[in-house]
């Protein structure tokens, strides 16, 4: 791979040293999303004028200078802000020590959080080894109509997730637990029934309308997309609510039971069945996660004790 590209990963890579979580909790999302929207300008405008000026001079090298660039200025801000307002000292022995264990405290769910790229990613790489690039292309075209949901999706979690924090603390009551994750669960169907109830129901005519008729195989992936999106919007909740509870080392089993049926299915299905066959295996993958976090949420919060402390 070339230097260029390995930099170009490189600078996606640095997103994840992001320090949103922080400004979550200290509810400063408005501040944050400040951020992010400059880290696009500093990004993405250079890159648009230079295509529209001077397409030529338009490379890889290129995009990995804007991309590393705007991160590392962004991410500037964001570190100088938060080590100033905690004064915390980030090469202290102590610190340090602390961070280690806090890793560890929390390793079921950082696994869980790397196991979660197998629903993603590797479908698509076991299209790409088992068909052409159209079948790929057909995938990825039919994927990108999901990325305006997705960020609606991103943006309302980072609301409910405070929210699931302060309701699963000791002492609160059964009924409220039940009522933030009832609510924040219609809020999710809400954004994404809108979007997935055409997708399901009319098919044929987004794909008339959105994509040239080479992509007309568009129209069969559609409705599973459909329907994923509505099983992910619910599963994100109730994930939300698993980990906030502390049931980590079931929702490290429950991501884990997916992961292994994505690669099954990645053996099976997709060879058979090419686009469609990875559609159905992000969906059965995704449904049987959002199943077992279904099944612990049940029990938590209609089962359990309300003196009881949830197991990890």
């Amino acid at each position: 791979m070339p230097v260029a590209l390995w930099l170009v990963v490189l600078g996606c890579i640095l997103v994840s040293f992001d320090l949103q979580p922080i400004y979550d909790s200290w509810h400063r999302m408005g501040l944050h999303a400040v951020f992010a929207l400059y880290q696009r300008v500093f990004e993405y405008a250079p890159l648009w004028i230079i295509i529209l000026v001077c397409p030529w001079f338009f490379n890889i090298p290129v995009i990995a200078l804007f991309t590393i660039s705007a991160s590392l200025l962004i991410l500037s801000y964001q570190y100088r802000g938060v080590l100033a307002a905690t004064h915390l000292r980030v090469f202290n022995r102590q610190n340090l020590i602390a961070a280690w264990h806090q890793f560890f405290a929390n390793f079921e769910i950082a696994l869980g959080t790397f196991l979660g790229l197998f629903f993603g990613p590797t479908t698509r790489v076991f299209l790409k080894h088992s068909w052409d690039s159209s079948e790929v292309g057909i995938f990825s075209a039919t994927f990108q109509i999901l990325l305006i949901v997705v960020f609606l999706f991103t943006q309302i979690s980072r609301i409910s997730r405070p929210a699931m924090a302060r309701v699963t603390i000791p002492g609160v009551e059964q009924r409220k637990k039940r009522k933030v994750v009832f609510l924040y669960t219609l809020i999710m169907l809400a954004v994404s029934l809108p979007f997935a109830m055409p997708m399901i129901f009319f098919p044929k005519q987004i794909t008339a309308l959105v994509f040239i008729p080479e992509y007309s195989r568009v129209a069969e992936i559609l409705p599973v997309l459909g329907v994923y999106k509505i099983v992910t919007a619910t599963g994100s909740v109730l994930n939300q609510y698993i980990q906030a509870a502390r049931y980590d080392r079931l929702y490290l089993f429950g991501i884990a039971a997916g992961a292994a049926l994505c690669i099954v299915l990645g053996f099976t299905m997709i060879p058979a069945y090419g686009a469609s066959g990875a559609a159905w295996t992000l969906l059965l993958s995704h449904g049987l996660l959002v199943f077992i976090s279904l099944c612990v949420a049940i029990y938590s919060l209609y089962f359990q004790k309300q003196s009881a402390s949830a197991s990890s």
